[in-house]
């Protein structure tokens, strides 16, 4: 998947011409990261008239929350919202550009292993879904623990394998594991 990269900056302004100057600036800034490779978030025209205005910072957030890299557009120091989803971003670790000529380009992101964790359940669902028809959800007849007690063996098993194929663990005294 495409690392993601979320756009933040002024939304508000005095009068509707300044408005869409900001939106325009910030859509711009979405065109110019997609062909940096990434898949750009845009909230300037996202939430207007569909979710309530109390509501729009914890949907940015929400978005937020999910980007590997958020890109400054206009005056973004000057905006409370901007400067909230900046905090909210450095408080999670997510990198934080001041303006979209100083992202790299999506290649060179490495997603941190929270990211690769999500996207890892999410492959899971996937085969889940292809597999047995749907994702797993509780109440499916099966027993959840044991299920899960089996698959923390097999772990163990596999965990176990790759420590003894590791050459530097090997020692003179291992015994050969081939079966004949």
């Amino acid at each position: 998947m495409k690392p993601i990269a979320y756009v933040f900056g002024p939304y508000a302004a005095d009068n509707a011409d300044k408005i869409a100057d900001n939106v325009q600036r910030a859509k711009e800034t979405g065109a110019k990261l997609a062909q940096l490779g990434y898949l750009p978030v845009v909230p300037h025209f996202m939430f207007k008239g569909i979710v309530e205005d109390a509501d729009i910072m914890d949907c940015c957030l929400g978005l937020v929350q999910v980007a590997q890299v958020l890109v400054g557009v206009g005056e973004w120091q000057k905006s409370p919202g901007s400067m909230q989803e900046m905090s909210f971003a450095r408080d999670n670790g997510i990198p934080v550009y001041s303006e979209v000529s100083c992202v790299p380009p999506a290649s060179s992101i490495i997603p941190d292993t929270t990211t690769q964790a999500v996207n890892l359940l999410y492959e899971r669902r996937r085969k889940g879904v292809k597999e047995y028809g749907r994702p797993l959800v509780p109440f499916n007849g099966r027993d959840s623990l044991w299920d899960a007690i089996e698959e923390c063996a097999d772990m163990l098993g596999y965990l176990l394998n790759a420590l003894m194929e590791r050459a530097d663990l090997q020692s003179d005294c291992m015994i050969d594991t081939k079966v004949t």
